[in-house]
């Protein structure tokens, strides 16, 4: 085999690794998603819906080396409009009490923002061809 097909190969395979990786981050987001209002209580709604958007945002950070500047300038107004929606709900709930309506409110808020930034993610990752393609096939030998 020449160096060239070896070559060849060698990113190929690091592709492969590189979007299995991203599918296995997907999955796990997926499922993270999955479990946000599982339980009654709104603490544990928050803690979930905190644990889905550290998954997207981790899933962000791998890729953001291979995203041009544009699309984490995106990222930025995403999450810059996120917490001024949340300093203005804290504002105008002033010293009150916590209510679960009010814990629902921001749990809302924090699936919002992690779904913008999970479009953000895979529009860039379909723009820039690092995932399988629409139409996978493997040809039989």
């Amino acid at each position: 085999m020449s160096q060239e097909q070896e070559d060849f190969i060698s990113a190929y395979r690091e592709k492969l690794d590189f979007q299995l990786y991203i599918i296995r981050q997907l999955i796990r987001i997926g499922d993270l998603s999955s479990r946000i209002f599982e339980s009654s209580r709104a603490n544990v709604w928050q803690k979930n819906a905190l644990n889905y958007y550290f998954a997207v945002s981790s899933l962000f950070a791998t890729i953001s080396p291979y995203l041009d500047m544009s699309v984490i300038t995106e990222r930025n107004v995403i999450e810059k409009k996120a917490q001024e929606k949340y300093q203005l709900r804290e504002e105008e709930r002033g010293k009150s009490k916590l209510t679960k309506r009010s814990k629902f409110s921001d749990v809302k808020d924090t699936i919002e923002v992690s779904n913008d930034l999970l479009k953000l993610i895979m529009k860039s990752l379909k723009d820039k061809g690092l995932l399988l393609q629409e139409e996978t096939y493997i040809d039989q030998m």
